[in-house]
């Protein structure tokens, strides 16, 4: 079975994709849409953050108060990296402990 069909399919998809985000964004969008929008790079983080805390390498007590402090960190509106940074020492301070 050739794959190359699929190849294409999925390469066009994705330029369909793209360039209809290109034309998008030199419209001006109703405000909904807009509020919309603004959530997408949460959600797309949370889609990718939470199965690895629900069910990611560690103790499930290490995981879940590392991304505690996380959201802690960011919550006081400092730096990503701090949030990560703070994120990860509780992490391994917990496994350390464990």
């Amino acid at each position: 079975m050739s794959y190359l069909p699929m190849i294409f399919v999925i390469a066009a998809a994705t330029l369909a994709a793209r360039v209809g985000g290109f034309h998008l964004a030199r419209r001006s969008l109703p405000p909904t849409f807009d509020r919309f929008l603004a959530w997408v790079p949460v959600a797309a983080f949370a889609a990718l953050a939470v199965p690895d805390i629900v069910d990611g390498p560690g103790t499930v007590p290490g995981r879940v108060l590392g991304a505690i402090a996380a959201a802690v960190v960011v919550g006081r509106s400092l730096p990503y990296w701090a949030a990560l940074l703070s994120g990860m020492l509780v992490f391994w301070a917990i496994g350390a402990v464990a």
